[in-house]
């Protein structure tokens, strides 16, 4: 079993969600004392949550599908109209400034978008594929939506299961139809997460095995 998310209700200091491989997610509502159940077993990445709490997106691992609560957990509803279910959702994030808007990424390398909360999904790939390996076929590790434009979004796929530890860093600065390769700079190396700081506006890469990288978030959003 892994530990997978950890996710802080913004409203509520003493709620919070974690995600764990082959167990499930679960909620605690007095600051971890005792922990619940959240939604089918299976149900592994709890991905995003809107400003009040109440809302959590996850990934199923066996069934490839993706689903939305509204009530902090109790029920939940699968969102796949569009999105491919034959392979796992391993990244889903929502963008910070627009509720609704989500971006996915697949095993099989393709990230989706959806703009209407998860009712219908587009595929943004085709511009992607031919800068990966593989013919576009490397998983993606990682979505991170931006906390300062809409617009903005970046992506790293991981393929390291082909004995390429390369790091594959993409940002689109018009929703997903232009992308351009991010960190060239950086050794060789799998990309594990993407964060943007929210105070000193850098982009933080975590990396499997040699330590962490900041990009400059500003000189990103500036680049044509």
């Amino acid at each position: 079993m892994c530990l997978h998310t950890i996710i802080l209700d913004p409203s509520n200091p003493k709620r919070m969600y974690i995600a764990i491989s082959a167990a499930g997610a679960f909620r605690t509502d007095d600051g971890g004392a005792t922990w619940n159940r959240v939604g089918p077993s299976k149900l592994w990445v709890a991905a995003w949550m809107t400003g009040n709490g109440s809302t959590i997106v996850a990934s199923e691992a066996t069934g490839n599908l993706v689903y939305v609560s509204y009530d902090y957990g109790a029920t939940w509803t699968p969102i796949n109209t569009g999105i491919t279910t034959s392979e796992f959702s391993r990244a889903i994030r929502e963008d910070p400034e627009k509720k609704g808007l989500l971006y996915a990424g697949t095993d099989d390398g393709n990230v989706w978008k959806s703009s209407n909360d998860g009712a219908t999904w587009e595929n943004l790939t085709a511009k992607l594929a031919p800068m990966l390996p593989n013919g576009g076929e490397v998983f993606v590790s990682r979505v991170e939506a931006s906390k300062f434009d809409t617009n903005v979004v970046y992506v790293s796929f991981d393929n390291h299961r082909n004995g390429d530890f390369k790091p594959y860093l993409f940002v689109s600065k018009d929703g997903g139809k232009v992308w351009n390769v991010l960190g060239g700079n950086m050794p060789s190396v799998e990309v594990s997460d993407i964060q943007i700081h929210p105070r000193d506006h850098v982009i933080v890469i975590a990396t499997y095995g040699r330590g962490m990288y900041v990009v400059d978030a500003t000189k990103v959003r500036a680049v044509k």
